[in-house]
């Protein structure tokens, strides 16, 4: 999901270089098939149980980065809304 946003921003502010994000998208693609290999074939060698717990681990750690991303954005806009600025669009280039 960050991902497909952080491109629509860059292809709304005319940012987007088709080179790389080509690029990035192919080892995104390699590297997503490479990890879900990894992890089948880890769950196939392990006992039936210990491949649940492993799915509920994997499934927990995405979880809590999600939560921690959803509270670190959530107190950037309360910051930003305190503030009364940043509420617009604006360039993603802003951030850093």
């Amino acid at each position: 999901m960050t991902s497909t946003v952080s491109l629509l921003s860059f292809l709304l502010e005319g940012r987007l270089l088709l080179g790389y994000a080509a690029a990035f998208g192919a080892a995104a693609l390699v590297g997503g098939a490479a990890g879900e290999a990894a992890v089948a074939a880890a769950l196939t060698r392990g006992a039936r149980a210990r491949a649940s717990g492993a799915v509920l681990a994997l499934a927990a750690l995405a979880g809590v980065g999600a939560a921690g991303s959803a509270a670190l954005c959530g107190m950037q806009l309360l910051s930003d809304v305190r503030a009364r600025e940043g509420l617009g669009f604006r360039s993603i280039c802003s951030y850093t």
